[in-house]
């Protein structure tokens, strides 16, 4: 018979800190994958003759789109980061602050990059 492992209190913190650890470590290389885009899009949008006079525009409406992307990993009140998680149980987070992309002007103007 197979004997089930206790583990001690110590063995589970350490394992829900690995976790997180490893949570924020996909978020990290999820972030940096925008960031590199962005990056990317600099040399896509050059100004030079294949790209046009709006090459500007289009870098600048390709970088923001992408940005835009950040509120699918992460929230924020303005000041600090939040999983979901963390932002969904401040009891007074939705009161006290609103999310960026809890904004109409805001959801409308991403609609109009796509």
């Amino acid at each position: 018979m197979g004997k089930t492992k206790e583990f001690t209190e110590l063995e589970l913190k350490l394992m829900k800190e690995l976790t997180e650890a490893h949570k924020y470590k996909e978020m990290s290389y999820k972030l940096w994958d925008l960031l590199d885009d962005i990056d990317t899009a600099s040399d896509m949008f050059k100004p030079c003759e294949e790209n046009g006079i709006n090459s500007f525009k289009k870098f600048y409406k390709y970088s923001m789109n992408r940005s835009g992307r950040r509120f699918n990993f992460l929230r924020s009140d303005g000041f600090d980061l939040f999983t979901f998680e963390e932002f969904e149980q401040r009891s007074s987070a939705r009161s006290e602050y609103s999310i960026i992309s809890d904004i109409p002007i805001y959801n409308n103007w991403r609609e109009e990059l796509h």
